[in-house]
């Protein structure tokens, strides 16, 4: 079996699967502070520590998650079950999450907290073996870029459709009930996602056969990780380039409507905007890549972004045309890395199985 090249099917099969996983996760990234501040009804202070303690537990799940999936054998694989087996959770936690029961207040944070931990855990569970999924596909380089690329532009197209429907659809669901209006829409958003994972699980296949761990024990697998000098390293560079992509959607919506002050519609078209300059970042960086050394186009493309993030500083909220152009260009500029960085960590892991003559995890 050919191991190298893939089929359009196949690449597009794949991008699905982080599709389904945006389309869902986007809402939270994109809408959930909001959500808790302005519909739930939490103290900002208390939605800061609720996200921030559950991203705590996530350092304990997410590597001990990575060392299930790489021991799990079925006749589909190790990565590919987990979309069939945690699609209808992930979606099904998801709606609970955004919504709003009507209990007091304390109850509604125990409330909170709960489906946000559990919608992180089925997130943790879907979403590692999908990233691990991309170096089973092909052993091929190129192929792994163009995998990335079509991958990221279907994550641009979900995130778009969420950008585009979920606050129309909260006031057309929701009428004046914003609560139930969000609980409905986001109804409609994981049935989508679910039917997402679907089609990435019948799509692909796993074709490259990792060694199979050896190790039972977990300290020996960390102890194996940390051998991976190059591991280490793309560890580091994915808390630094992840990490401010997040703080900056998280924050978006309040930046829409209490700095600029403008009124819903106008954050779904300013969201929207930021989207489609996402979708034209990961075309471009097949484009890029072809051309010049990853490494080199990774590199400078987050050294203009930074520059460009920290000018947003000094323009007036008032100066709606040049804050949406530099949006705009912001998001082009930090989607060209992404599919870069994916495409680097299975390279990572091809040269720590290499040294190691055992897979890497990548948590």
């Amino acid at each position: 079996m050919d191991k190298g090249r893939l089929s359009v099917r196949e690449k597009i099969g794949y991008g699905m699967g982080d599709a389904g996983c945006n389309i869902i996760f986007g809402a939270i990234m994109l809408f959930v502070n909001y959500f808790y501040t302005d519909i739930f009804g939490l103290a900002p202070a208390l939605v800061g520590v609720l996200l921030l303690s559950v991203r705590v537990i996530d350092a304990v799940t997410d590597p001990v998650m990575g060392a299930l999936a790489d021991r799990t054998q079925s006749q589909y694989g190790r990565f590919r079950p987990w979309l069939l087996w945690v699609a209808f959770p992930y979606a099904l936690f998801s709606i609970l999450m955004f919504t709003t029961p009507d209990w007091s207040y304390n109850s509604k944070v125990v409330y909170a907290f709960v489906t946000y931990f559990l919608l992180s855990v089925t997130y943790t569970a879907i979403n590692i073996p999908y990233c691990s999924l991309g170096g089973v596909i092909t052993n091929d380089p190129k192929e792994r870029v163009a995998c990335q690329s079509y991958r990221f532009v279907l994550v641009g197209i979900a995130t778009l459709l969420l950008s585009l429907t979920l606050l129309p659809m909260v006031d057309w669901f929701g009428g004046g009930d914003k609560a139930k209006g969000y609980q409905l829409a986001m109804t409609v958003l994981a049935i989508i996602g679910m039917g997402m994972f679907l089609f990435c699980f019948a799509s692909v296949r796993e074709r490259v056969r990792p060694a199979v761990p050896t190790h039972d024990d977990m300290k020996n697998d960390f102890k194996d990780v940390w051998k991976n000098d190059q591991w280490v390293r793309i560890l580091l560079l994915t808390l630094c380039n992840v990490c401010p992509g997040f703080i900056r959607m998280a924050a978006t919506m309040y930046y829409v409507t209490w700095v600029m002050g403008q009124r819903t519609h106008f954050a779904t078209l300013f969201i929207s905007l930021g989207v489609v300059g996402m979708m034209i970042g990961s075309m471009l960086a097949k484009v890029l890549t072809d051309r010049w050394c990853k490494l080199k186009v990774f590199f400078w493309t987050n050294i203009v972004l930074a520059i460009f993030s920290c000018a947003f500083y000094f323009f007036d909220p008032k100066a709606t045309v040049m804050i949406v152009a530099l949006y705009f260009l912001l998001n082009i500029l930090h989607q060209i890395p992404s599919p870069l960085h994916w495409s680097l960590m299975a390279d990572v892991d091809d040269y720590g199985e290499w040294k190691n003559r055992q897979t890497d995890y990548r948590y």
